[in-house]
């Protein structure tokens, strides 16, 4: 990007900045650096064409150099894949994933069979996949205990050798002043204690004298803290063993069907709540692994069962591309969420393009900017250039933590599937800013103006594509460079190591969260920074020969 953008706009300072600043003279301050400032001069304008045309070939010229560099990278990680073991690529590519397994085949033997008997002896192994929804809440929970103990037990430590550090200094000080007077002793530090709430069930009388009524009611005792997060890890050891035995049993059993309504089952409602799966250990997803890559093939390409939805074979995605707390989950279960978000998201894009022109043509903000500018024209001149992109801007940012949290509730089964959906929607949402601050009014009225007339709506949007070009200037700055400087600086990595070295001190960390902070350096997540650099393209290559210092 910067071979693309940087070399074009010092030739633009060169040929076309000299020919803007002497031309039209009624146009002042930054518009005497754009096209603004040569409207009226149709000789110059065909130089500003030709600069165009010189400066996409270039950028096409520079995006053909890089689709060379890139085809032998993609045609070697195709070929060769990216493992570090040489058993796993092997399984890699004779492996399938079949979705769609109905109840009567939801295990390995039936699985087994029913493949063997379409490709007779070229069949390792099949898997059906279990429901492990309960064991993984289970873990997780046990989980969050340990790290609480943790937690408890290195404030414990400190609390103790701080304890010791003041007797020491006491001790001392006794010595040096032969006597007491003037010096504290600290106490002996005491056992944490925490407020935990039960539920506990209690006869209420009221006025029901021959039938009193049970209620669940809130008891809130204190008690000590490692003592209790050590009962709880021990009680989850327990119930994580006996849900492992009780999966291992289950998966022997046969499947259990469920009774639901047509409506509910055409609608998808059952599945925007919870999981079809979730009373089940049997899914409807499995792995079948081929002994040969022409039977694997076979399976991919053809219907083997002849009725859609039904047994429905795919290659398997990679072994670090599987989010395995979803992989059991149905396909009709994700494709169903995600429709529902798709309309959801169609909606808030509509709506999305009426905020944002509310934004550019707020006029009380004007009138406020008015005002400030005689008493301080600094501050109005900042504001009025920068404020609008910032709140622009702060509403994008918040997009993506919108839909990583919708991905999730769809349960995607692999991370490519949801970097897919992240930036697909990421995207229209930049691609809907970008288009409503150069052609005002929103999505329906858009629309509708370039239904019945196309030829004056491409007219009003050429126009407005240089007079927006110094708000762009301050979005990109806004946008890409606080994006880039906060994720290059690591402001946020140093100041949650100033925070633990410096207020909560290292000896009252538990070692899993000093490990933690000596990791990697966290990066910009891909969804995030692929629509806002696809963003910035469009922006410098669309102004590099309107407004050069927009590019």
């Amino acid at each position: 990007s910067f071979d693309v953008f940087f070399w074009p706009m010092l030739l633009a300072f060169v040929t076309l900045m000299p020919m803007y600043l002497t031309g039209k003279h009624d146009a002042t301050s930054y518009w005497r650096t754009t096209i603004v400032a040569i409207i009226g001069s149709k000789n110059k304008f065909w130089f500003v064409v030709a600069f165009e045309y010189i400066h996409v070939s270039y950028i096409l010229r520079m995006l053909w150099i890089d689709w060379e560099a890139f085809l032998p990278l993609r045609y070697d990680f195709l070929e060769h894949g990216d493992f570090d073991n040489e058993r796993y690529k092997s399984q890699y590519r004779m492996t399938c994933v079949v979705e769609y397994i109905p109840a009567s085949h939801r295990n390995d033997r039936n699985l087994y069979q029913f493949f063997d008997t379409l490709f007779p002896n070229r069949i390792k192994r099949a898997e059906v996949l279990l429901n492990t929804e309960h064991l993984r809440n289970l873990i997780r929970s046990r989980l969050g205990h340990i790290v609480a103990y943790e937690n408890v037990f290195a404030k414990m430590v400190h609390e103790r050798a701080s304890y010791l550090r003041d007797c020491k200094a006491y001790e001392n000080d006794r010595k040096v002043k032969q006597c007491c007077r003037g010096l504290t002793k600290t106490g002996e530090p005491k056992e944490s204690k925490i407020v935990v709430v039960h539920r506990v069930e209690r006869t209420d009388m009221g006025n029901a004298i021959f039938q009193p009524q049970i209620k669940t009611v809130k008891d809130p005792r204190t008690v000590y803290a490692r003592e209790w997060y050590h009962r709880n890890i021990q009680r989850l050891n327990k119930e994580i063993d006996d849900e492992y035995i009780r999966l291992a049993q289950a998966q022997r059993l046969p499947v259990s069907k469920r009774n639901e309504g047509r409506l509910a089952k055409w609608l998808g409602i059952k599945y925007i709540t919870s999981s079809d799966t979730s009373n089940s250990v049997h899914s409807s997803t499995g792995f079948v692994e081929f002994s040969s890559l022409e039977a694997k093939q076979a399976a991919i390409q053809c219907n083997l069962t002849g009725i859609s939805n039904l047994m429905v074979v795919s290659p398997v995605p990679e072994i670090n591309d599987i989010l395995w707390e979803n992989a059991h989950v149905s396909r009709a279960l994700i494709q169903t969420r995600k429709a529902w978000a798709d309309m959801l998201f169609v909606g808030f894009l509509i709506g999305w393009s009426f905020l944002v022109t509310a934004i550019r043509s707020y006029t009380g903000f004007s009138d406020w900017l008015r005002w400030e500018a005689l008493n301080r024209p600094s501050v109005a001149a900042f504001m009025e250039v920068y404020l609008p992109a910032l709140i622009v801007e702060g509403l994008v940012r918040i997009i993506p933590f919108i839909l990583e949290y919708v991905s999730k509730w769809i349960r995607f089964k692999s991370a490519s599937e949801k970097d897919d959906f992240v930036l697909l929607w990421y995207f229209a949402f930049r691609l809907v800013t970008f288009i409503f601050i150069l052609v005002g009014g929103s999505l329906v009225d858009s629309g509708v103006d370039f239904i019945d007339n196309p030829l004056t709506y491409i007219q009003r949007l050429g126009n407005n594509v240089a007079l927006e070009s110094q708000f762009f200037i301050s979005y990109v700055l806004i946008s890409g460079g606080m994006s880039t400087f906060f994720f290059m600086s690591q402001v946020h990595f140093v100041a949650e190591h100033w925070f633990v070295r410096s207020i909560i001190t290292e000896e009252a960390t538990s070692q899993r969260k000093l490990d933690q902070l000596n990791g990697s350096v966290k990066v910009v997540p891909k969804p995030e920074v692929v629509p806002l650099f696809l963003f910035i393209f469009i922006i410098g290559a669309l102004y590099g020969a309107i407004a050069p210092i927009a590019s």
